[in-house]
This record gives structure tokens, C-alpha cells and sequence, in this order.
């Protein structure tokens, strides 16, 4: 639910803006060690004193960020609210609830003093995937949303392999067949739900959503109108392929357009409201995993996103998915990206979700913090735990499917403590991490330098862990809340940039450096072999989903 907004502040002076005297002076020096913006940041001279707004809408709270030119942090707040679980196996997100708690994020950031001295020039949105919301011609929510890892549409998988084929929806949609995405929820609302159905003027998205509370008309980018099923990656339309086989009109959805395209300007009452100019344009946003990829500065394919929250995902730019092995429809998702191309991505669905699963179940009291965040500057990151955690809470994904797959604790003794168990489960996503990337390679995928963004990166242990498990370095941006910044990327590059990848080079900055540690490297290699052959029969022996392409006959 909506609750207090805590606010962090950060001001570092603009390039040049420092000493106003100085400036043309400053300009002349860009011009010569950075060929590649200077021209950019001639242009945007005149633009010194705006931000731009970065709205990130996920699976636990709203977030909202003010960034200047530079990628500097101005002001940030987040607001926390829960799902909703009316019955066994429904997980939903309330849609009034999820606003509050924007609003008052966007409010909390626009009253700061930086804020004030640098007004809010555009605002960009990321925002989760899939999670549909049936909407009502009078622009009210009929329904909540469903939550990725919700059961309902699964049922569903077989008619629309049955009538387009495994196949044919990767290659058309870039997404691989399973039950969570927004078609299949249209498909359990119109069979279960009748009356609501008859009901919906458009099936929203979280951002089209967010648009209707800004007083704009729904407006759906290309990389979230993917993640609902029904939409041609390479043609950037709905698919009437898709769409026809299961009798739902394209009308129900919202026009689509490219990340970064300018979709309206906030209206004056509602600006007032929030705090707000009135003339502050807002842009059509992109997948959470889209936004966080720009925000660390991966634009090609030298460099790969790793996004670390309450899913933790890898994605990697591609030029394009023919060349992409039969296995890839099994795990990985391709949606289309505004630097150019497509946006490969791999995830585990509980990261930080299953950390904040155990620190519930226990009690925060109950567990050393120093296990999971590794406070003690200069520790050594010592042997892997005697346990082993199978941190399999909602499936499988890579390198195979199996939603039915589930968590296991092995080697639990009577002198096991919550600090016990908190280290091997963060030891277990970063096995699960790298079992990730190995599937990625196994496809043909280049793995670039390693970038990793969101909350989880925090945590100093958890970056030690992975550097070393993974034997790759581990490169920190100064922003960590990277989809945040993504989306006031897009924003500031439809308002004087050429392009956001050039918004990125100017806004994106890393700041540290994890290295593998040789001296327990071979002890980790050791024990993730252990732990990829136990996963292996783990997941290859849950045989209880019936509906899931690729998976076990249905009469088992």
C-alpha cells in the first residue's frame, strides 16, 4: 500500500554550469576530449536548468526519479505497495492503489528544492510487462491486474499452440509460448468473467494505464505491446495471425508506436496536482528490462544489462532472431529496442522476491544483515555455505521451461540458522545467474562487459559473489535505480538529442568495478557444478503442469 515517501537528494553540478563565466570555455574543452557529445551539448545548451522525469512502475512499489543532462540524480522517491491475492494461485495488483502510490512518489520528487531550480522538462515511463487491466469506455478500471507468476491463462497454452504454433509465436512475437502474458489473461477474463468483458473499451498495460492518469489516450510502446502476445515484433503492428486464431479484435488494444515517441503534454489541472509544468511532454516509455538496459548504457552488443530486483534478468542487443537456434523459444524474450534492433532477455523470476520471501518468514530481527549485504569492508568472501537452495519459487526458465518447477533447502540440520540459510539462497541466485548466461551463450549470444543495475546491486556481497561465480568482472553505474533513468533517457531523447542512444552516452556513468576472487573461485566452480547437476533432476522430475509447451505429456 501507499506509505511514507522517503526521498533521496543528490545535486552534482551540470558540465559547465558551475561558473556560468566559464562556460564557453567549457564547451570548447567538450569539443575537444569528447568528439561524440560535443555537438549534443551544443545543441542542448539552452537546456541547462531542465530534468527529466523517470516513472518506473514495478512488482512492489513506484518509483519516481528526476535526472539533469548529465544523468545526475536530482531527487528520487519510492513508494511500496502490495499484491492482492483474493483466492489460492491469484496474485493481483490493485490499479487505484498502484497510482497513489505514483503520485505520491511524482509529488514527493517535484516539491525537492533541486527540482524546483531545475524544472521537470519531460517524463518517461518503464513499467513491468504483461500485467493487463481490462478498462471501461469512461477510462475507469474494470479489473485489477494479474501478476507475472499469477495461474490464471496457462489453460490456454494448448489452443494457441494448437491454432499458431510454438514456433510461429516466437517468430512472429519473439516471445516464447507460456500462460503469463496479457492474451492469455484476455482469454480466462472472456470465459470467466463474461460481463467485464463485454464491458472493456481497451485491455491496458501499466503504461497506457499511467497515460490515462495524466489525461492522455492510451498509447502502448513497441517493446511492452510485445510482452502481450499479439504483436508482430518485425512489423510493429498487432498480429491479425494471432488476434484471428483466438477471435479477439485488434480494437482492444492501444495504438503502438516506438520507445522515446512523444505521446502528449500533461494537462495544467492534472500538472498542478503533481507539481508538474504544464507543458512537460511525455513520451511513450518501454519494458522495465528495456529501460534498464538503456540506463546502464547498453547499446550494443559489447556490453550486457543485468538487472537485479525482484526478478533478476540478462539482456543482450541483437540485430535480429532468424539466425536464433530452435531452443531460444524456450526462454528467451525478444523485444524490440530504441537504440536499434531487438533487446534479447533471459530472467529468473525470484531474486530480491525470494530474499524478501525469507526475511518475511523469519523476521527481519532474526537475520544478521551482514549474511546478505556483507557490510564489513575488506572480508573475505569465504567458502560456499554447506547448504544448497534450489531457489526455483515460481519455475524454471532457462535453459528449459518448467513453471511448475518449485524451491527446495537441502542439507538442513538442527544447527542451521536464518543467516544459514540467507547466504545460500543469495549463493543459489547467483548459480541461477549464471546458468542464465551460460543458456544465453548457448544460443549463439555474445555476453559483453556485465553491467548490473537495480536494488540488488546494493548489496556489496551479492556483486562479490557474482563476479566470482560468474569469473567475469561486475561494472556498477553510479544511478542503480537504472530503469528509472532509462525512462528519463527516452524522455530527454525526444527533447534535443539526436537519438537516445546518444542521450545515454551523455547521461549513463559507471563507477565501480567488482573482480572475480581467485582465492575461492575453484571452491565456488566446484560447488555450482554440484548445483547445476541436482537443478538438472530437480526441475527435469516436476511433472505436474500440464499446459506448457515442451513439457511433460499431459495425462502425467
Amino acid at each position: 500500500m501507499a506509505g511514507s515517501c522517503p526521498i533521496v537528494s543528490r545535486k552534482r553540478a551540470p558540465f559547465g554550469l558551475c561558473f556560468p563565466e566559464l562556460r564557453p570555455a567549457a564547451i570548447q574543452f567538450a569539443t575537444v576530449l569528447m568528439p561524440q557529445t560535443s555537438v549534443v551539448r551544443l545543441q542542448l545548451s539552452n537546456r541547462r536548468g531542465m530534468s527529466y522525469l523517470g516513472l518506473d512502475l514495478g512488482g512492489s512499489s513506484a518509483k519516481a526519479a528526476a535526472f539533469d543532462l548529465d544523468g545526475a540524480l536530482l531527487a528520487t522517491a519510492k513508494v511500496p505497495y502490495l499484491l492482492e491475492s483474493p483466492r489460492p494461485g491469484w496474485r493481483e495488483f490493485n490499479p487505484d492503489t498502484q497510482w497513489q502510490a505514483l503520485a505520491s512518489a511524482i509529488r514527493a520528487v517535484t516539491s525537492t528544492s533541486e527540482v524546483g531550480h531545475d524544472p521537470i522538462r519531460g517524463i518517461g515511463i518503464s513499467v513491468a510487462g504483461e500485467a493487463v487491466v481490462p478498462v471501461a469506455v469512461d477510462r475507469t478500471p474494470l479489473y485489477n491486474s494479474f501478476a507475472s507468476f499469477d495461474t490464471r491463462g496457462s489453460e490456454y497454452v494448448p489452443l494457441v499452440r494448437d491454432c499458431v504454433g510454438e514456433s510461429a509465436i516466437f517468430r512472429i512475437t519473439g516471445q516464447p509460448l507460456d500462460g503469463m502474458y496479457s492474451l492469455m489473461r484476455i482469454l480466462w477474463l472472456r470465459e470467466h468473467m463474461p460481463d467485464i468483458f463485454r464491458r472493456t473499451w481497451k485491455f491496458c498495460l501499466w503504461q497506457e494505464l499511467i497515460l490515462l492518469r495524466l489525461g492522455l489516450d492510451p498509447v502502448i510502446d513497441y517493446s511492452n505491446a510485445a510482452r502481450t502476445m499479439a504483436f508482430d515484433i518485425h512489423a510493429g503492428e498487432w498480429s491479425a495471425q494471432i488476434l484471428r486464431a483466438v477471435d479477439v479484435s485488434s480494437d482492444y488494444f492501444a495504438p503502438a508506436v516506438p520507445q522515446g515517441t512523444v505521446v502528449g503534454f500533461v494537462s495544467k489541472q492534472i500538472a498542478d496536482e503533481l507539481g508538474l509544468p504544464s507543458n512537460c511532454s511525455v513520451v511513450a516509455g518501454g519494458l522495465d528490462q528495456s529501460c534498464a538496459s538503456l540506463g546502464l548504457g547498453v547499446v550494443d552488443d559489447t556490453t550486457t544489462a543485468v538487472g537485479t530486483g525482484s526478478v533478476e534478468a540478462v539482456d543482450i542487443p541483437l540485430r535480429g532472431i532468424d539466425d536464433l537456434p530452435r531452443e531460444a523459444d524456450q526462454f528467451l524474450f525478444v523485444t524490440p529496442y530504441s537504440p536499434g534492433g531487438f533487446l534479447g532477455t533471459a530472467h529468473h523470476l525470484t531474486a530480491g522476491s525470494a530474499i524478501e520471501w525469507h526475511r518475511n518468514l523469519v523476521g527481519s530481527s532474526s537475520l544478521d544483515d551482514l549474511a546478505l549485504y556483507g557490510a564489513i569492508p575488506g572480508a573475505s568472501l569465504g567458502l560456499p555455505s554447506s547448504l544448497l537452495v534450489l531457489p526455483q519459487f515460481a519455475g524454471s526458465f532457462a535453459p528449459r521451461r518448467n513453471p511448475a518447477t518449485r524451491a527446495a533447502i537441502m542439507g538442513l540440520s538442527l544447527d542451521t540458522s536464518a543467516t544459514d540459510i540467507a547466504r545460500a539462497l543469495l549463493e543459489s541466485l547467483v548459480f541461477e545467474l549464471r546458468v542464465t548466461v551460460e543458456s544465453m551463450e548457448s544460443i549463439g549470444l555474445q555476453v559483453g562487459q556485465l553491467r548490473n543495475g537495480g536494488g540488488g546491486c546494493r548489496s556489496d556481497l551479492w556483486m562479490r559473489l557474482k563476479a566470482t561465480v560468474l569469473g567475469k568482472p561486475i561494472v556498477l553505474p553510479e544511478v542503480v535505480d537504472s530503469s528509472c533513468l532509462g525512462a528519463a533517457i527516452l524522455a530527454a531523447g525526444a527533447d534535443g538529442f539526436s537519438d537516445g542512444s546518444s542521450a545515454a552516452a551523455a547521461m549513463v556513468h559507471m563507477k565501480r568495478e567488482y573482480e572475480p576472487e581467485s582465492s575461492v573461485a575453484s571452491a565456488y566452480a566446484d560447488r555450482f557444478q554440484e548445483y547445476r547437476c541436482i537443478r538438472e533432476i530437480w526441475v527435469r522430475n516436476h511433472r505436474s503442469f500440464r499446459f506448457w509447451p515442451g513439457g511433460p505429456n499431459e495425462d502425467a
